[in-house]
């Protein structure tokens, strides 16, 4: 308990630190090939994510905007050419649950790189959550299009997932 209450605690002080610095986030936690992280967004709202990226610079990420009552699941690749509000079907599963299936808008991060986000609704976060930091692989499928699946090894996200509560606590 006490290390809790302590990791709980340097969160906070690292969440409130880059917050109040600068608009950017502070990687406060590693595991595996995640990390979580936490500051603000590029509009300066308070943010807590999880992510990790791949070797030729995929990125995946689930972001807490706060005053949201969803996450954000963000996806971003080098190779794609998506224009910003695109609609894009996505399917997304943890191992061999039952998968996530709707449309993601096309968005552009701050590097210009494409990018596909969308929205775990308040009903799904505690199964969405619940698998994402006790599974295994997480896959990405994008009908109808020339991307290649995604997959993504969950070893870490147990962590990672701690420090994400933790830093959502502290907003």
């Amino acid at each position: 308990m006490r290390f809790g209450l302590k990791f709980g605690l340097a969160t906070a002080t690292l969440w409130l630190a880059a917050t109040s610095a600068q608009a950017d986030t502070v990687v406060f936690a590693r595991s595996g090939r995640w990390e979580a992280f936490g500051g603000t967004s590029t509009n300066g709202t308070p943010v807590c994510g999880v992510s990790t990226s791949w070797p030729d610079n995929r990125y995946f990420g689930v972001k807490y905007y706060k005053g949201d009552r969803t996450i954000t699941i963000q996806l971003g690749s080098p190779d794609w050419r998506i224009a910003n509000g695109a609609k894009q079907r996505i399917i997304m599963q943890i191992d061999e649950n039952a998968y996530w299936t709707g449309n993601a808008t096309g968005m552009h991060f701050d590097d210009n790189e494409a990018g596909l986000s969308f929205d775990i609704a308040a009903s799904e976060l505690g199964s969405f959550v619940g698998q994402f930091r006790r599974g295994d692989n997480l896959y990405f499928s994008f009908p109808n299009t020339t991307a290649s699946d995604w997959t993504a090894g969950l070893e870490g996200t147990n962590n990672v997932t701690s420090a994400f509560a933790n830093c959502i606590g502290a907003m």
